[in-house]
């Protein structure tokens, strides 16, 4: 399930990041105008419950399969079983899912963005 949600996710913010947001961030400054349309704004007021059950994952606790803290109590199991191999993996996956909340939290500040433009200029919201 988080497999598909993270394809679902990831494949909405790249449509939305390479394509939208720059209209919202101002036609000045090297910007390209790009036109949101009513498509566009929908996919943005989809994506933002999406990443915030995708950062609720991540930043759950140890019971929490997915999060940071979990991925964490899963090296130490691993450490302790004399496991080192698979420990460094599963330390460096909470290294990397700790850059993912980092950059879902900096792309929630842009869908927020677009969602504040649609409301702005017309698109109804949900």
């Amino acid at each position: 399930m988080y497999k598909k949600l993270a394809i679902i996710g990831g494949t909405a913010l790249v449509v939305l990041g390479g394509a939208a947001l720059p209209a919202v961030a101002g036609p000045g400054g090297g910007d390209k105008p790009i036109t949101l349309d009513a498509k566009g704004c929908k996919l943005a007021q989809d994506l933002r419950p999406v990443q915030d059950d995708r950062l609720a994952i991540i930043n759950g606790d140890a019971a929490q399969r997915g999060s940071v803290a979990w991925i964490k109590a899963e090296a130490a199991k691993a450490r302790a079983a004399g496991n080192t191999k698979k420990a460094d993996k599963l330390d460096a996956a909470a290294t990397k899912r700790t850059d993912q909340a980092k950059k879902i939290e900096t792309r929630k500040v842009k869908v927020d963005k677009a969602i504040t433009w649609c409301a702005a200029n017309g698109f109804a919201t949900k």
